[in-house]
């Protein structure tokens, strides 16, 4: 909840999630950027973070790009930020600080 709190204020950001259950923790938060993520993935990496985009996509549709289009559109702008439950508030907190000025480099 921190880390979509903090991303809120962002301008071209939001949360895929609307909300999640207090026993749910995932892996990593995806947000969806109004721009390409792989600029703020490499400036979130620089900075120590552990970002990362989607890994990959199935082989239909890199075949039909015409037909994909959502799926590619998605797997550009997705950026997945660390948060699952060995991080500390704090590690959570600065992940949430640094995604602001990586997002308007």
């Amino acid at each position: 909840r921190t880390l979509v709190e903090l991303s809120e204020g962002i301008g071209g950001v939001r949360s895929i999630f609307e909300g999640l259950p207090d026993q749910v923790c995932p892996y990593a938060l995806p947000l969806l950027l109004d721009s390409p993520s792989s600029s703020a993935v490499a400036r979130l990496e620089d900075s120590g973070i552990p970002a990362s985009q989607w890994p990959d996509l199935p082989a239909e549709v890199i075949a039909d790009p015409a037909k994909h289009r959502v799926a590619l559109d998605i797997f550009d702008r997705l950026i997945l930020l660390p948060v699952h439950q060995s991080l500390s508030a704090h590690d959570i907190r600065q992940i949430g600080n640094a995604l602001r000025p990586a997002l308007l480099l």
